[in-house]
């Protein structure tokens, strides 16, 4: 799992980052998810 492995680097900084793209990501997938969502409608 590419989590788990982010999520073992000892560094914080990585781990910040990493967490604000997964945060962009999630959002972008939410859009994505409205997006079809109301192109279905």
């Amino acid at each position: 799992m590419v989590i788990g492995s982010t999520m073992r680097k000892p560094s914080c900084s990585t781990d910040r980052k990493t967490k604000k793209v997964s945060i962009l990501e999630l959002r972008y997938q939410d859009v994505a998810k409205l997006q079809l969502e109301y192109a279905t409608l």
